[in-house]
């Protein structure tokens, strides 16, 4: 319990020497974009071309309607395809200037935590995450159903048959997902910003609003809720100097958010 309470109040551990600046990075970051974009859009001809009939269908389809539609299989690949990229693009940029490296420009180094302090902070945070979400739906009246928008395509993943379905989400949405949207923005960004005159808090406030803006197509309930995930993944990364414990928080997160799905 010292140990928890220590890595919670304690002493921050954060120390970077990142040698992007603002205006560097943000050219990297688009260059990162492009190149994830181009590739996606490679997959999606593959997909189209090779794939069976009706899969160009897919790719027009509106994410927040294709319950339902067979598309969510294709969908996922495509995300997935372009978070791969994605890694590896942040992954050359951080050996792309001189005294750059993945420690100190993505903050993938080690956090010094044992197994049971990565669990019971990812625990710890996704029942925080829990009980606020269970409070804004009390407050604001809105059904289930509704907080389920936007994530139809999840549903129909986790409600279907099929190793092929789970192995999407295992690898896409709690393993691809949540190591690109960790580099980017508590890594890349993070480090980035923090040397300025914006500090950590200016730092998380920015960096969890632009992460949240990526999540646009769910419900503005589920929105605040992302927002203060961020804030918290965003402590995270600057009491533990690591970012390892933010991906292993956001993969729980993402698992269990699933898991919630086939329970419902």
């Amino acid at each position: 319990m010292a140990r928890i309470l220590n890595l919670i109040l304690g002493p921050h551990r954060f120390a970077t020497e990142s040698p992007w600046s603002v205006l560097t990075a943000i050219c990297g970051i688009f260059g990162a974009v492009i190149l994830s974009l181009v590739a996606t859009i490679i997959a999606a001809a593959v997909v189209i071309f090779l794939g069976p009939a009706g899969s160009a269908g897919c790719i027009a389809t509106d994410i927040s309607a294709i319950e339902g539609s067979g598309c969510a299989r294709w969908l996922l690949a495509l995300v997935g395809t372009s978070s791969v990229v994605m890694i590896v693009a942040f992954f050359a940029l951080s050996h792309a200037r001189q005294g750059s490296t993945p420690g100190n420009t993505l903050l993938m180094r080690d956090a010094q935590l044992r197994w049971w302090q990565y669990a019971a902070m990812s625990a710890g945070l996704i029942v925080v995450l829990l009980c606020v979400q269970v409070a804004i739906s009390w407050i604001s009246g809105v059904s289930d159903a509704e907080l389920e928008l936007g994530i139809n395509y999840l549903k129909e993943l986790v409600t279907g048959s099929g190793w092929l379905n789970w192995f999407l989400i295992i690898s896409v949405v709690v393993l691809a997902g949540p190591i690109t949207e960790e580099i980017i923005f508590r890594g890349f960004m993070f480090t980035t910003l923090i040397k300025t005159r914006l500090g950590f808090i200016g730092t998380a406030i920015i960096t969890s609003g632009c992460w949240t803006m990526l999540h646009y197509q769910y419900t503005w309930h589920i929105l605040i809720v992302l927002f203060g995930f961020g804030l918290a993944l965003a402590y995270v990364v600057w009491r533990t100097g690591s970012l390892w414990p933010g991906i292993v928080a956001h993969a729980a997160n993402n698992l269990v958010s699933s898991l919630i799905l086939v329970l419902r």
